[in-house]
């Protein structure tokens, strides 16, 4: 008996206590919350091809969100709002036969157009002499407001 006791008494004192435990839990989630904060993305697909009114595109489903508390989807919608003011990167990428023209639209007001009229003529060149389906990118830095309402205009 006092043989069992004594591997009891020796697993529990190995063992971490509530206290420490709770330290390093809240030390962890402080890390996590510093390095989240700094990686916050959102992705949204659209897989259809099909536009609504305005040329708009509608987002199907939602691939990434790491902070939904700010990026308010909703399925098929044609725009995402964020909720808080700031700073934000927005990549766009279609892949389609030809240049299409594309906009970002802030709140209803377009305020950024690409399309095969705003490229320089060398990129040009080299997209015209591609028969196969290509890729088309655009990365943007915007301030955007409180609840700013984002869309994505598409005409190709």
């Amino acid at each position: 008996m006092n043989k069992a006791l004594k591997e009891i008494h020796e697993q529990l004192d190995g063992k971490v206590n509530e206290d420490e435990l709770k330290t390093v839990v809240q030390d962890q989630a402080t890390i996590n919350e510093t390095l989240c904060s700094e990686n916050i993305i959102g992705r949204w697909l659209w897989n259809s091809g099909e536009i609504r009114a305005g040329c708009l595109v509608p987002w199907e489903s939602e691939s990434v969100n790491t902070l939904p508390d700010n990026f308010l989807w909703d399925k098929d919608k044609t725009s995402i709002l964020t909720l808080a003011s700031g700073m934000y990167e927005i990549s766009i990428c279609f892949f389609c036969r030809s240049r299409p023209v594309v906009s970002i639209i802030v709140n209803g007001e377009s305020v950024f157009t690409r399309g095969p009229n705003n490229e320089d003529k060398e990129n040009q060149n080299k997209k015209r002499k591609q028969k196969d389906i290509i890729g088309v990118r655009l990365t943007e830095y915007l301030m955007l407001p409180p609840r700013a309402r984002l869309s994505i205009s598409y005409n190709g």
